[in-house]
């Protein structure tokens, strides 16, 4: 049987001799939790869909400004509104929270499936023009809502070509208001037109470069990349196996990069460099991706963030299941 652990995973229960029971005397068993291959996860998920049972929605704790601890089982990805609401996707309940300013709750959205505004696993998230964009990950497709929660629409599809979706994270809003994606499993990145859902372009393959790129250059090799920001004049790519950032301009070509990073995750701009999280950390970057400082904060595990309207940072603890506000460092 395939159920989920207290971190939100996929486990499979292996009963130790279950069916050696002697009447009248008590049967001893052992539970051991093993981790799915993916193969094993997606069939899981897809079942899990159908069958589901969330707790009750709580609200955000309020006597604690710094965390917003909801019933989450699994945050990943952040976003701020035109109003200054926070965006929320919750990837292991399946589901989109909403925040007012001051943390309290005002929407939540999103089911388990593989239908019309259903979600497997969302990741990734981004607003353009009053509408959410989410990572739908493992229907490897983008699903897009307005901000009361209403779907809208959806576009990609999973597969493994360059055409396709396959394990998506990170998107962002690019140059000329295109959308542009980290095709995570795809090992590459993808530029949406927002409205028709058609991809215009890709760029990137898998495989591993070689650390003397030349500024120009197309063929950008990565490993699980699971991030993507626009700055207003170049790209950061979290290039997450190779442990590194990379700078490409709007049309994918290399400008630089930043290596030596312990599982980076997400990368947003800030003013004069650029804020990462990586593995249980949060570093401040200058304008070539270098470290300057990290923060004293530990995480369980650092995913998604963003910049509130106030200058403090919003960053997803996966596993600690909350959202941490932060003073800009």
């Amino acid at each position: 049987m395939t159920i989920q652990n207290s971190k939100g995973r996929l486990c499979r229960i292996l009963m130790k001799n279950p069916s050696k029971v002697v009447p009248g005397k008590e049967t001893k068993t052992r539970t051991v939790f093993q981790e799915p291959s993916r193969r094993t996860f997606l069939a899981a998920t897809s079942a899990l869909a159908a069958v589901a049972v969330f707790r009750p929605w709580k609200k955000a704790v309020a006597d604690n400004k710094n965390v917003i601890e909801d019933d989450f089982i699994s945050p990943y990805g952040v976003a701020i509104t035109k109003q200054g609401d926070l965006v929320v996707t919750d990837a292991g309940s399946y589901s989109v929270r909403i925040y007012h300013p001051d943390g309290s709750p005002k929407a939540k959205f999103g089911s388990p499936g593989i239908g019309p505004g259903k979600l497997n696993f969302p990741t990734g998230v981004a607003v353009l023009n009053e509408e959410i964009f989410v990572v739908d990950s493992n229907n490897g497709r983008i699903v897009v809502f307005d901000s009361e929660g209403n779907f809208h629409r959806s576009f990609g599809g999973l597969g493994i070509n360059t055409a396709s979706l396959a394990s998506p994270k990170g998107i962002c809003v690019g140059p000329s208001g295109k959308l542009v994606v980290a095709n995570t499993r795809g090992h590459n990145i993808q530029v949406y037109d927002p409205v028709s859902g058609l991809m215009e372009s890709a760029f990137g393959l898998m495989g591993d470069n070689s650390p003397t790129l030349k500024t120009g250059e197309t063929d950008i090799r990565f490993r699980l990349p699971s991030s993507v920001n626009w700055d207003g004049e170049k790209l950061a790519i979290v290039d997450g196996k190779h442990g590194r950032l990379v700078f490409l301009d709007a049309e994918g070509r290399f400008i630089s990069q930043s290596n030596g990073f312990n599982k980076p995750e997400c990368c947003i701009a800030a003013r004069d460099g650029y804020y990462l999280t990586a593995a249980k950390g949060l570093a401040r970057l200058d304008k070539n991706g270098k470290p300057v400082v990290w923060h004293p904060i530990k995480f369980e595990s650092a995913a998604g963030l963003a910049i509130l309207p106030s200058g403090q940072l919003a960053v997803a603890d996966f596993s600690g299941r909350k959202i941490n506000i932060i003073e800009a460092f």
